[in-house]
């Protein structure tokens, strides 16, 4: 029995020596969650549109420059992103009152691949826990079309109602945009490594442009990216 404890605790002191990370380590992670984008909206027409959540996958490699300094290269694909524009529209009589109306809704999304490069520092580190800040440029490119989705409903005395769906797509005619990630990050030990929450801001400084007959700027990212995930340092 003391020897199944003595391996028992030198199992466990290999995993808070894997934990703390050490100057000249190697950490490999991954990481899912979702963004919250408050997008500038290129297209005047579109002002009014509000934004849809994003689904994030993300690998990342990291290499401690210190104890407490790393660097770290991500490969993030964000699905779904975009923007919804909804309006209402209706004609009143003076006599009669409502008499016809229209409401439609329309969702514009895309996939992209964005490649961060972020220096990250641990402002508190023990063997239990970290909290650090991050920040980097990164570097998003496009992938596929802006996939458009259009429902509308119209209503009138005289006709009745009516609903349709339409389905189209805009190219991308932007191979890549550039800007900025900062964020923090948390960590706790669980087993031979670490389960880690992450919170940051990205915003990009050019606009995406779309073409659909001509070229036009569609809209210039900015989103909050909340994922959790696991990593581990050899």
């Amino acid at each position: 029995m003391r020897k199944v404890l003595i391996v028992v605790m030198v199992v466990m002191m290999t995993a808070t020596g894997l934990y703390a990370q050490q100057e000249g380590q190697f950490t490999l992670g991954a990481r899912v969650g979702g963004a919250f984008g408050f997008h500038d909206i290129s297209n005047p027409e579109m002002s009014e549109g509000g934004f849809l959540p994003s689904f994030n996958a993300a690998l990342y490699g990291n290499y401690a420059l210190t104890n407490r300094l790393s660097v770290q290269l991500e490969i993030n694909f964000l699905m779904n992103q975009g923007l919804r524009w909804s309006f209402f529209d209706s004609y009143e009589d003076a006599d009669y009152g409502l008499v016809a109306a229209m409401a439609a809704r329309m969702d514009a999304t895309f996939s992209s691949l964005d490649i961060p490069l972020l220096f990250r520092f641990s402002v508190i580190q023990d063997q239990a826990a970290s909290f650090g800040l991050m920040a980097g440029p990164h570097v998003s490119i496009p992938l596929g079309r802006v996939q458009m989705s259009t429902e509308m409903s119209m209503w009138d005395v005289v006709d009745g109602s009516e609903s349709e769906s339409e389905s189209r797509n805009w190219d991308i005619d932007t191979f890549a945009t550039f800007g900025l990630t900062a964020g923090f990050f948390a960590a706790a030990q669980v087993g031979p490594g670490r389960l880690i929450a992450d919170a940051r801001l990205s915003f990009d400084f050019n606009s995406i442009q779309a073409e659909e007959g001509v070229t036009f700027d569609f809209m210039r990212r900015r989103a909050l990216n909340f994922t959790i995930g696991y990593e581990l340092s050899f």
